[in-house]
């Protein structure tokens, strides 16, 4: 079952334990629990207070960071991030958070955001490591592999079992102090060290790492671990404060603003001061089996999606594919920190929905677009209206495909690879009556997709709540081929609300909904007036509508896993 986000209940609404006025005395915080310098520092602003803190925590952060990164300057930036997110949601913190915990799963976010200017290597490496499971048996290189994967593989895990391993492990606790921190007894914090070990070894393996349990406490006990910089300890309490006391209210009470969400929101305020759109900081994720891309578009609610991504491991052999062999031409072409805006559309759809040829930034969707391609599963799908002259001009220009033109249903598709990493599909519907066209039409995005948990939910919220209608609905295996469109265009793109079938989905699809990044995103004419009406609805918004350079933005919860961006042109 996918974690969800939680709302935290605003800091005045709880019992403040520690005294402000014991903080002008000189004592000792050092035996203080997390919650009581958290509490202080709140109370009165004290840097003393967000000191221990930052202390107590940071060569555990900093060796977290050092392991993942591999540079000390950069696992100092990290860890900075980290603190500056603690100072800056301290007072929405619901009270049952194990500081531990969440300071360690924002520095595994900071740090992701540090990676996103070396994606290439790390495709190469996530490339290299896939080729052969590795196997922590072996002595040779076990401790070094266990290292770069745990720090990873610990953001999968739900938070109690994310707190249980870095109190036990990363920070050597006792199972007494464990216990203690966590609430329970001593005989509970071992049976919950235990499941989240077991936890923790079924992610690893999904990762291709093969290890026993007993290896695996072990090797945690043993991951490699530096202190802290004096000037770094130095240096946060002062950049955490200034942080604080500058953030935006309403800002997300979980880490969510670090790691690809915020590259994310970096890069959107670049592109929307450009007046471009909206950038994600990941790449649209599909179940496997389904074809999936394209722009779905309603008047009525009104929403439309103008903008759908593609991930690619080279933007440039992308936009050389993209364009000279499937004949799109290039939209946009900006650069964005290391890599590039760079966005496709149809020849004779110049204004229409742009194909987002998208660096591959957020490591779940490296380990996503692997999945898939290793599955023999297509990422997206393209709409012609001539399938074999278009499978026969494509295999005469050396593209390579592992289907041919097949029916199936109401279409007839074939499968081709995109030299960027994934598997493409060509899909053309099936109309009794209809001549193909006297030569083949350009390829263009004609479906969208959702990935939803239940489909017969996300129906009722997509028809009942956003406004669409239902236009194909019939099995397909144990699920269902099913569609919506707007009412006024039932012969427009459609919307796919595709079912979750393949693990590495599942898994891909809680990572964005934990990073609070959106899965899509809707054009709609006021952001403001569906806000409110969806509010009055019952939807729930991660915040107000907020004004970024010449859009306004919300971000809703479909209540199908997902969360999705509502955005204005101004």
């Amino acid at each position: 079952m996918m974690r969800r986000g939680v709302r935290r209940g605003p800091m005045q609404n709880r019992h403040v334990p520690f005294l402000p006025d014991r903080l002008l005395g000189d004592e000792d915080m050092t035996h203080l629990s997390d919650w009581e310098l958290l509490d202080a520092y709140l109370a009165a602003r004290s840097e003393e207070a967000f000191g221990a803190l930052v202390s107590r925590h940071a060569d555990v952060l900093y060796s977290a960071a050092l392991r993942r990164l591999g540079d000390a300057h950069r696992a100092q930036e990290a860890t900075q991030a980290a603190f500056i997110a603690l100072a800056s949601n301290a007072g929405r913190l619901n009270r049952g958070t194990v500081i531990a915990g969440w300071l360690h799963h924002a520095v595994a976010f900071a740090a992701r955001n540090v990676l996103r200017g070396e994606s290439r290597r790390r495709h190469w490496e996530l490339k290299a490591a896939a080729l052969a499971p590795a196997d922590f048996g072996a002595d040779e290189g076990r401790e070094e592999r266990l290292s770069a994967e745990v720090d990873d593989a610990l953001m999968e895990l739900a938070a109690p079992d994310r707190d249980s391993i870095v109190l036990r492990f990363l920070q050597q606790r006792s199972f007494r102090d464990v216990g203690q921190a966590l609430g329970t007894t001593e005989e509970a914090a071992k049976k919950r060290v235990n499941r989240a070990l077991d936890r923790l070894r079924e992610v690893l393996g999904r990762r291709g790492v093969t290890v026993t349990l007993a290896l695996l406490a072990s090797g945690l006990s043993q991951l490699p671990t530096a202190a802290a910089p004096e000037v770094l300890r130095e240096s946060i309490v002062s950049l955490a404060l200034k942080g604080a006391a500058t953030a935006a209210p309403g800002a997300p009470a979980a880490p969510t603003f670090l790691g690809s969400s915020q590259v994310g929101l970096s890069a959107a305020l670049l592109l929307v001061l450009a007046g471009i759109g909206v950038w994600f900081a990941r790449t649209r994720p599909n179940a496997p089996a389904f074809p999936t891309a394209g722009m779905a578009f309603n008047s009525k609610a009104p929403m439309k999606i103008q903008l759908v991504s593609v991930m690619v491991n080279d933007q440039d052999q992308a936009r050389r594919f993209y364009t000279e062999v499937l004949g799109f031409q290039v939209k946009t072409d900006l650069p964005i920190g290391a890599h590039r805006w760079l966005t496709v559309v149809a020849p004779d759809e110049p204004d229409g929905p742009e194909l987002l040829l998208e660096p591959t930034g957020f490591d779940a969707a490296r380990t996503y677009q692997r999945a898939l391609f290793d599955a023999g599963i297509s990422l997206t799908a393209l709409a012609v209206r001539d399938l074999d002259a278009h499978h026969d001009r494509l295999v005469r220009l050396g593209v390579q495909f592992v289907q041919k033109p097949t029916d199936n249903g109401p279409v007839r598709q074939a499968v081709f690879e995109d030299t960027c990493g994934n598997r493409i599909q060509l899909f053309q519907p099936v109309l009794a009556g209809e001549a193909a066209p006297a030569a083949p039409d350009p390829i263009r995005i004609r479906l969208a997709s959702v990935m939803v948990a239940d489909q017969e939910r996300a129906l009722r919220f997509y028809t009942g709540v956003l406004g669409f209608v239902t236009m194909q609905d019939y099995p397909n295996g144990v699920h269902r081929w099913l569609t919506v469109a707007a009412p006024e265009v039932p012969d427009g793109p459609q919307l796919l609300l595709e079912p979750i079938a393949f693990p590495p989905a599942r898994a891909y699809q809680s990572a964005l909904f934990d990073a609070g990044i959106p899965h899509a995103a809707f054009a709609v004419a006021d952001v403001t007036a569906e806000y409110d009406r969806l509010r009055n609805r019952g939807v729930t918004f991660q915040g107000a509508p907020s004004v970024a350079g010449v859009i306004r933005v919300a971000v809703l919860n479909d209540t199908c896993g997902n969360w999705i961006q509502l955005f204005e042109r101004k």
